[in-house]
C-alpha cells in the first residue's frame, strides 16, 4: 500500500507539473501570435509594436552586433531574403523546435504513417484551392488583397520573395500548432483541447477579411483532426503549403 501510494503521488506531481507546462505553452502561443499580429498591423499602443517586425534592416543589425564584419552573410538579408519574416521564424519555429527536441517525435514528421488516401486528399485540396483562387477577382476584399498578374519580367524575383516569405513562416506556424500545442493540449484535455487551435487560428486572422479567417478556422479544423487522426504533422503543412503556392500562382497569373 505505501508504494501504491507513493506512485499516485509522482503521478498526481507529474500531472499538476504537465499541466503548468501546457498552460505555459498556450500563453506562449498566445503571446507571440499576438505580438506578431500587432507588427504587422503596425499598432502603436502602449509601444511601437512594430519593432517586432524583423525584416532585413534588422537582420543586417543582428549579424553585425555579433561583431562579424559589414555585409558578411549579406545573402541572409538581400534579394528574395529581403522578404523574410525573422520574428516568426525564430518565435514559431525555431523556438517551439528547441522545446519539442529533447522527446521529439520524428516518425510525426514523416511519411511513415501516411496512407494512400492521404495523397489523394493532398491533390484535392491543391485543386480545391486553385478552383477558390478563380473566385478572387469576384470579391473585392481579396481582390483588392491579392489580385496580382505580375508582369512577366518580374515573375521570378516575384517568385522566389513570395517563397522565402512561406518558408520564414508556414513551417512554423504548423510545427507550432499542430506538433507543440496540438500534443500539450490534447494531453492535459483530450476531449476538447484541440479546439483552441481553431480559436487562435481564427483571431489571428481576424486581421484579413472576415471570410478568410471564417475559412481559415474551418481548414484549422480540417487539418487539426487529419493530424490527430494521422499522429503527423507533415500532411496538414503540405496541404496549408499548397494551398499558398495556389496564392502564389494566382498572384503571378492572375
Amino acid at each position: 500500500m505505501p508504494d501504491d501510494l507513493a506512485v499516485q503521488i509522482r503521478l498526481r506531481e507529474r500531472m499538476r507539473t504537465s499541466r503548468w507546462l501546457t498552460w505555459l505553452v498556450v500563453l506562449y502561443v498566445a503571446a507571440v501570435l499576438t505580438v506578431d499580429a500587432l507588427a504587422t498591423l503596425h499598432v502603436r499602443w502602449g509601444t511601437d509594436w512594430s519593432q517586432f517586425d524583423w525584416g532585413p534592416r534588422e537582420a543586417r543589425q543582428f549579424l553585425q552586433g555579433l561583431g562579424l564584419p559589414k555585409g558578411a552573410f549579406s545573402f541572409l538579408y538581400e534579394g528574395a531574403m529581403r522578404n523574410f519574416d525573422w520574428f516568426k521564424f525564430f518565435t514559431w519555429f525555431l523556438a517551439p523546435f528547441l522545446f519539442a527536441l529533447p522527446n521529439m517525435v520524428w516518425s510525426a514528421l514523416s511519411f511513415k504513417r501516411w496512407k494512400i488516401h492521404d495523397v489523394m486528399m493532398l491533390l484535392v485540396i491543391a485543386g480545391v484551392g486553385m478552383l477558390i483562387m478563380l473566385f478572387i477577382p469576384f470579391m473585392p476584399e481579396f481582390r483588392d488583397l491579392y489580385l496580382g498578374n505580375v508582369p512577366a519580367a518580374q515573375r521570378s524575383a516575384f517568385l522566389f520573395a513570395q517563397l522565402a516569405w512561406i518558408v520564414s513562416w508556414l513551417p512554423g506556424w504548423e510545427f507550432m500548432h499542430r506538433y507543440v500545442l496540438l500534443d500539450r493540449v490534447s494531453m492535459t484535455w483530450p476531449r476538447y483541447g484541440w479546439f483552441l487551435l481553431p480559436v487562435f487560428e481564427g483571431v489571428y486572422h481576424l486581421q484579413k477579411p472576415g471570410w478568410e479567417a471564417i475559412g481559415m478556422v474551418l481548414f484549422s479544423i480540417f487539418l487539426t483532426r487529419w493530424a490527430m487522426r494521422r499522429g503527423n504533422v507533415l500532411l496538414p503543412f503540405l496541404a496549408h503549403l499548397f494551398i499558398e503556392l495556389d496564392l502564389v500562382i494566382f498572384q503571378m497569373f492572375g
